[in-house]
């Protein structure tokens, strides 16, 4: 399963675009985008998944609990203090404490100061200290202790790991990253070429589910590519890392958003003292075998990169799976007639399609049928298994029919699952027998879209359904999830072929033909089921035929960038190119045709 990226097309999916701005809309923007990380910071505290906490009781030597003692937790690196006093149980707890070393003192009235050096606080964790004895004695006399961290967090079920920066600094990983280390948590194992997705060291897999079910994180905060899944930003420098916190199982509230393992590297912050390091990789070739092309005379081993905006190099391959001979395309336009659907109207529109979005997907369906545009898919096919091979189809008439579904229930920030459901329920309705040529496209409107859509994680999407994937839901299903992407402006397309007004709705077509192109050519979704392959095209990365080419140019016509296609109709229709693997002379690349 793949997103459409804000910019870049992406569950299998489409992506956010950045847009143009003047000077004055980027300072505001600057001013706001701070603002909102700052309280993206105060909630990431408070929620506990970068910070941690240290709890105890206070007690006198009789054993009797002390109320009201003073307890103070000052952070050995910044000097940061932090203040509590026991309750009536001689209890006290510190939450929220960013990641380190404290020292405590503990003070109350007619006893001896005592200080507790070496309280290790790491992210998502409680360190419960043992019971703390105060002594009479003269509030000026300081007894000194370390404290040991518990080899048993008796407060959490969560199963994971937390590995500091030293560790994190000694590992050999030669600059590829540090999902190295989360191998070395119980469940986590190592799926090679099956994780379709990125990796940041090592290709990581949680308790038998897929590489696609981890949740990576910088301080928090999802850094998760929506495209192919995996981190989108990769962190290689240890002088960056303050921990790696590693969840695989039995999440607190405050994790969420997929099923495998949260990986989240914790940034370091400043301290009250002058320090600094260096170091090297050696990436020199005179003591390894590299592979063809991995080979540089001045540079030794050069991994490959894309510059933002260029298409994503490297044809696509076939995986095994079904692509769709005789395609046919079921739009479901869930809940546009229910109320609250819209917070708007437009003179001389429907109440329930105020900006004609609805009208603008189904005659974009009806109309890419036999265009050169759908003719680039063709050259992809399927092995039968009695030898043969079927290639996509690009028949006229792909639309096979439209659902207002007013009377099923809706809401916002809808689940995957709730959407396939809705496409369960729309299959039966349209009394659907060949999924395997089917796409059912469930458009939502303004008001309700789905949780990730509605963060701005992704502009569309399309999965296929097995019974892990969808419990309850017709097994074997392609369907794409369509939000109402003018919700997104410039960051979905808007205006990134046509300038306004004509352009408003350029990411309507964009974002929908991305999915639909996809769908044709991979509608398994890059998803495996046992021995089971239901992958078709994509590349080795699990780039399709739509994510290679999502956003080329980021807003300038450069070749392969999004243009006007002419439909079946003699109509345009703002849509972006599609990889293919025959263009110049078999090395492929973004074409219109």
């Amino acid at each position: 399963m793949k997103r459409l990226a804000n910019t870049q097309v992406l569950r299998e999916g489409v992506f956010n675009r950045g847009s143009n701005l003047r000077l004055y809309e980027f300072f505001a923007a600057l001013f706001v985008g701070g603002l909102c990380l700052l309280l993206a910071a105060s909630s990431g505290f408070a929620q506990g998944i970068v910070t941690g906490s240290i709890a105890g009781t206070v007690q006198d030597q009789q054993g009797a609990v002390i109320a009201g003692a003073t307890v103070n937790a000052v952070g050995v690196a910044t000097g940061t203090k932090f203040s509590s006093k026991s309750d009536s149980q001689g209890y006290f707890e510190f939450k929220g404490l960013p990641i380190g070393s404290y020292s405590l003192t503990i003070e109350g009235p007619g006893f001896r100061k005592l200080q507790v050096s070496e309280v290790v606080v790491v992210a998502g964790k409680n360190n419960v200290l043992p019971t703390q004895t105060l002594e009479v004695g003269s509030a000026s006399e300081t007894v000194t202790v370390e404290a040991t961290t518990p080899l048993i967090d008796s407060t959490s079920s969560q199963i994971g790991g937390n590995f500091d920066s030293k560790i994190v600094g000694s590992l050999p990983n030669a600059g590829t990253g540090f999902d190295n280390l989360v191998l070395f948590v119980p469940g986590v194992a190592n799926n090679g070429s099956t994780n379709f997705s990125n990796t940041n060291g090592a290709a990581i897999a949680n308790n038998g589910l897929r590489g696609r079910s981890n949740n990576f994180q910088i301080d928090g905060q999802a850094n998760n590519d929506n495209s192919v899944a995996g981190p989108l930003v990769f962190l290689s420098n240890p002088d960056i890392l303050g921990e790696l916190q590693v969840v695989s199982n039995n999440f607190s509230a405050e994790y969420g958003r997929n099923s495998g393992t949260v990986v989240n590297y914790i940034t370091k912050s400043g301290s009250n003292a002058f320090h600094g390091s260096g170091y090297e990789y050696y990436e020199g070739d005179w003591d390894r075998s590299l592979a063809n092309g991995q080979k540089s005379v001045l540079q030794g081993f050069c991994p490959p990169g894309v510059a933002a905006g260029q298409p994503m190099p490297v044809n696509m391959a076939y995986f095994g799976g079904k692509v769709q001979v005789t395609p046919k395309i079921y739009l479901v336009l869930w809940g546009w007639g229910e109320a609250g659907a819209f917070n708007h109207t437009n003179a001389g529109l429907p109440a329930n399609d105020p900006d004609g979005v609805a009208a603008l997907m189904t005659r974009f369906i009806a109309a890419i049928g036999g265009t050169s545009w759908g003719n680039i898919s063709t050259q992809y096919y399927q092995s039968n298994y009695n030898g043969t091979f079927s290639n996509v189809g690009n028949p006229k008439q792909e639309l096979a029919g439209v659902w207002h579904d007013d009377t099923t229930p809706i809401h916002n920030n809808m689940s995957p699952l709730e959407l396939a459901q809705e496409a369960g329920r729309a299959a039966q309705h349209f009394g659907v027998t060949n999924l395997t040529n089917a796409n059912l496209v469930v458009a939502t409107p303004q008001m309700y879209n789905d949780a990730g859509f509605n963060q701005g994680s992704y502009c569309a999407w399309h999965d296929y359904v097995t019974p892990i994937s969808y419990p309850g839901v017709t097994t074997g299903m392609a369907f794409t999830n369509m939000p109402y992407v003018l919700n997104a402006g410039g960051g979905c397309g808007q205006e990134f072929v046509n300038p306004a007004p004509a352009g408003n709705n350029d990411g309507v077509t964009i974002v929908l033909g991305h999915e639909i192109a996809e769908t044709l050519t991979d509608p398994g979704a890059e998803e495996s089921a046992g021995q089971v392959q239901n992958g078709a095209w994509s590349d080795y990365q699990g780039w399709e035929i739509g994510d290679k080419c999502a956003w080329v140019g980021n807003g300038l016509q450069i070749p392969g960038s999004p243009f006007n296609m002419v439909g079946n109709d003699g109509r345009t229709y703002p849509v972006q190119t599609l990889w293919n693997n025959q263009a110049l002379s078999g090395a492929g690349y973004c074409t219109q045709n």
